[in-house]
């Protein structure tokens, strides 16, 4: 994969590892490998894009793209062809050995994302290894493989990805996005915004710009058919004048408005054809549908939302009532409804349409303020960077989040607080902020009426590049404290600190285009940097 080629293996310490080497060593590589095997769509590389996306793809890696070490500044390819490649990750817990792992192979040249074939594997087999797999795809080919795996007992090979990752979260007792956290979490240089761990980090996109965007398309239809509608009453207004004009006797007295209408329907065959009662029904039907279905849901299911997210902070809150922040004293999250003011024009504006629903004019009051509620929606689905509109359609900004000291033996608490309030130091901001996101990330990983989490892996990609030692020092003891395996990837200037809190390192390196690593203690290390 990537870089490496051949067989590679590296093992960590559950008391800490540290991954370490040149910048473009291929030390990333280690930690996207990993995250192939927890998450659905990964987003690679995510260190140097500070964890928001992703700037190399799956058969990239595959392939061992090389940017720019081409002599011409263009990308080189070190597996162009024809090419076998697996990745793979085990796991020890009792007297349990659990082995995860992918098979990526290529039939030919192509580089799109279906040239490259896969197979997922979960393995409680102790016989069972990524190099016997591997010659077996390579010699056997991959029917003799699958073969092998309905067989073999403990042994399953999945062609789909979801039913794989299934069976993982099955096993390791963990919700839907749990690992999906661990991947957001791993390209984080720096946290000092409580609210930036919620809503980037935490919470999962609920948005609901696209179905806002939805609903106004849908009202457009309604629309159209209202204006269809219309018409089709101004052809029969003029029609009923002309028969008062020809039939003088039994219409003399009747007039030509709409409600007029059923003192014509015997005289009036044209109304019979247009069938305008019918369309009429038909409209309400169409508008209470838009009302309720569309626009009355898409609130709901936002509101819903925002109950959900005060759900889960509480119970974030128990675990961080587990864990001093500092002697004697814990940390506490308070979410409070944001109060903006486009989000109070928007429950106005919906107070408008259901008042307007129960007014007997035929719909024409529902439609005008289903209207205007419309637009709203619509330019917030349009304009969705717009801190404005992420108050209208994002749960996760309906809410601000703010912090307070508990003092564990009084009850006494501190002022709310946001992690990037004025009046905390940066230091102690990044302390909070990276306290509450090891709990986040504990509280994910543990499975129901537990203390500890049966996956604890927490790899920081770039650890502590942007933070003071007091503060790193700070962060790691709240790993462990958490019961989080901490792997910090780092390059070899940042080492200095790790060396005391990591007991396993890891080496990178890459004179050439082909990179390597070994697994050593630090002890050894420096043992051997003394004999040379």
């Amino acid at each position: 994969m990537g870089p490496f080629c051949g067989l590679h293996r590296a093992t960590f310490d559950p008391n800490g590892t540290a991954i370490i080497g040149p910048t473009g060593s291929g030390k990333t590589t280690l930690v996207d490998a990993l995250m192939t095997l927890l998450i659905p769509a990964p987003k690679y590389n995510l260190a140097s894009t500070g964890g928001h996306e992703s700037d190399r793809t799956l058969i990239e890696y595959v392939r061992g793209v090389l940017g720019g070490d081409g002599a011409d500044g263009r990308q080189e390819v070190a597996r162009p062809g024809k090419t076998i490649s697996g990745i793979c990750a085990t796991y020890v817990g009792g007297n349990q050995t659990l082995k995860l792992a992918a098979l990526f192979w290529t039939e030919g040249t192509g580089n799109s994302a279906d040239d490259l074939k896969r197979r997922w594997v979960f393995s409680l087999a102790d016989d069972q290894s990524l190099e016997h797999w591997l010659r077996m795809l390579h010699d056997d080919g991959v029917r003799e493989l699958l073969k092998m795996g309905r067989e073999t007992a403990d042994l399953r090979f999945f062609d789909s990805k979801k039913a794989y990752l299934e069976r993982v979260r099955k096993f390791f007792d963990v919700g839907e996005n749990a690992f999906t956290l661990l991947n957001r979490a791993a390209g984080l240089k720096q946290l000092n915004s409580i609210d930036e761990i919620f809503r980037e980090l935490v919470l999962d996109d609920r948005s609901a710009f696209d179905r806002a965007i939805e609903v106004a398309a849908e009202f457009d239809k309604l629309n159209k058919y209202a204006e269809r509608q219309k018409e089709i009453e101004k052809q029969l207004v003029r029609r009923m004048g002309i028969a008062k004009n020809v039939d003088t006797g039994a219409l003399t007295d009747v007039g030509t408005e709409i409600e007029d209408v059923p003192y014509f329907l015997e005289r009036l065959k044209v109304l019979t054809d247009e069938a305008l009662p019918e369309k009429r029904a038909r409209f309400l039907e169409y508008l209470n549908r838009s009302s309720d279905q569309g626009v009355t849901q898409l609130l709901a299911n936002i509101d819903e939302e925002v109950d959900a997210i005060e759900n889960r902070i509480a119970e974030l809150n128990q675990t961080l009532l587990r864990v001093d922040f500092r002697s004697g004293r814990y940390l506490q999250l308070q979410p409070q409804r944001m109060k903006d003011e486009r989000l109070r024009t928007l429950n106005v504006a919906m107070q408008k349409v259901r008042s307007a629903a129960l007014k007997d004019d035929g719909g024409e009051s529902h439609f005008v303020a289903l209207q205007s509620m419309v637009i709203i929606l619509r330019e917030a689905g349009e304009n969705r960077r717009l801190q404005g509109s992420k108050a209208l359609l994002d749960p996760r900004f309906r809410l601000e989040f703010f912090v307070v000291e508990v003092d564990r033996e009084t009850g006494v608490r501190s002022p709310p607080r946001t992690g990037s309030q004025s009046g905390s130091g940066g230091g102690e901001k990044e302390l909070m902020a990276s306290h509450i996101l090891t709990a986040s990330l504990s509280y994910a990983l543990c499975p129901a009426a537990s203390t500890r989490p049966l996956y604890g892996t927490v790899i920081l990609d770039e650890a502590f590049s942007k933070s003071s030692p007091s503060a790193a020092t700070r962060i790691i003891e709240a790993l462990r404290i958490f019961k989080l395996h901490p792997v910090f990837v780092t390059p070899n200037k940042e080492i200095g600190l790790l060396k005391q809190h990591t007991r396993k390192v890891i080496c990178v390196q890459r004179p050439g285009k082909a990179a390597s690593l070994a697994s050593i203690s630090w002890e050894k290390l420096e043992q051997l940097a003394r004999s040379q």
